[in-house]
């Protein structure tokens, strides 16, 4: 899936295992309503993109790189499979980081 919009909103979003999605603009905000499931990859084209959850739940079961993830009402759990991912920012009602996953914040 391409993405070329600055600013996209999603009922839901769930990227699957062999899911590839673009987002070719370098400052996306991606809005998501209700349910995120993250289990695909994701190309940012070198920038961060914003990604805002209202839903109550921000599944990251696969890594991401170059994201700020805003979700103040969601539960988000970072699966061991997401191990090395890179945000700016990640902010949820409840973060829940696996004991052996790693998460970096690069804030640069």
């Amino acid at each position: 899936m391409f993405i070329t919009g600055n600013a996209l909103s999603f009922r839901a979003l769930e990227i699957e295992p062999t899911a590839r999605v673009v987002v070719t603009q370098p400052q996306a905000t991606l809005v998501v309503d209700q349910r995120l499931v993250q289990r695909g990859t994701w190309d940012g084209n070198g920038g961060w993109v914003r990604l805002v959850v209202f839903g109550n739940e921000a599944l990251l079961e696969a890594p991401v790189f170059g994201f700020d993830i805003i979700a103040p009402n969601a539960r988000v759990p970072v699966a061991t499979s997401a191990n090395g991912s890179t945000v700016r920012q990640l902010v949820g009602r409840e973060v829940e980081i696996a004991p052996d996953a790693v998460l970096k914040c690069n804030r640069t």
